[in-house]
């Protein structure tokens, strides 16, 4: 079976549907590495300028992977941090416990 080749109108408008999910993210752009910043800017300026519609979407696409990853890596290190305060918190409060029982 053959893949369907996209019209310029489709890649367009797959294009315009990947820049908004792209914004949904961009309140994270200043907690990226430089590198996925620098990469961000090129994958957004070849979305929207770019002559070459079908590579724009594909970098488009696999940059939104990118950052997803980033955003499930944030997650899992606020998720380890927050574990880590609340162990922190329990183990003050055990010693403050038995600094009581000694007085």
């Amino acid at each position: 079976m053959k893949e369907k080749i996209p019209t310029p109108e489709n890649l367009d408008l797959l294009i315009d549907q990947f820049l908004d999910k792209l914004a949904e993210y961009s309140d994270l752009y200043e907690e990226v590495r430089p590198e996925i910043q620098e990469q961000w800017y090129w994958v957004e300026m070849r979305a929207m300028v770019g002559k070459d519609r079908e590579t724009a979407k594909t970098k488009l696409e696999e940059f939104l992977k990118t950052i997803e990853g980033e955003v499930e890596r944030k997650r899992k290190e606020k998720e380890y941090l927050e574990k880590e305060k609340e162990q922190k918190e329990y183990l003050e409060g055990q010693v403050r416990k038995r600094k009581e029982r000694e007085e």
